[in-house]
């Protein structure tokens, strides 16, 4: 009976080192490519180049929500799909969580865990759980060379820690030469962390076309 407990609880943990290795190969994959398009650190795109695009754009990346109770923060890692319509100037999109991260100092900053991800995928992503949920912007509109949009979301949830953004203004900037890129600059939003109401959510995202 022991021999096939342990035998059990090596399959899971194989079963689990798994899932947490292809996370890792995907999240590397996508921050290159993120990197290669310029996204993460290169030049904002001037106000001349995004009025020269029309139509719509798919930008896909990854996306961080931080949530803290005061005492300790939650960080939350997820695949980013924003559209832009250029001729309406409007913005929407959502980043759909796939792993997290607790017990971190309550002052993390959500672009500095998307670098600390970025510096380490694989040993960063394999200390960090399965997490599910999604954030969204709406109402986004176009204006110069940069964006605003509505945060919100339904239930974030990681191990015990559910996270919920009530509301709250995301704004961001083009990047490249062709507007290819959009990164978040600042947000300021709220929610709940457990039911409880806390002002102390950040959200950042980085996405190229």
């Amino acid at each position: 009976m022991k021999f096939a407990t342990t035998l059990v609880s090596l399959a899971a943990a194989s079963l689990l080192a798994g899932c947490s290795a292809i996370d890792a190969l995907h999240t590397a994959n996508v921050y290159d490519d993120l990197n290669n398009a310029g996204v993460i650190s290169g030049p904002a795109a001037s106000v001349d180049q995004v009025a020269l695009r029309s139509g719509t754009a798919s930008y896909t990346g990854l996306g961080v929500v931080t949530a803290s109770d005061g005492t300790a923060a939650t960080a939350y890692l997820g695949d980013a799909t924003i559209r832009v319509d250029f001729s309406s100037a409007t913005v929407s999109g959502d980043i759909a969580m796939y792993r997290a991260k607790g017990g971190l100092d309550p002052a993390t900053d959500p672009q500095a865990f998307f670098d600390a991800v970025q510096s380490d995928p694989d040993g960063f992503l394999l200390s960090m759980g399965d997490a599910s949920g999604t954030a969204t912007l709406s109402n986004g509109s176009v204006a110069g060379a940069g964006f605003t949009a509505t945060a919100s979301s339904g239930n974030l949830d990681y191990g015990g820690t559910t996270v919920v953004v009530t509301g709250g203004i995301v704004t961001g900037e083009f990047t490249g030469s062709s507007a290819n890129g959009v990164r978040s600059l600042e947000s300021s939003v709220t929610g709940t962390v457990n039911g409880t109401a806390t002002d102390q959510i950040g959200l950042y995202f980085a996405a190229a076309e």
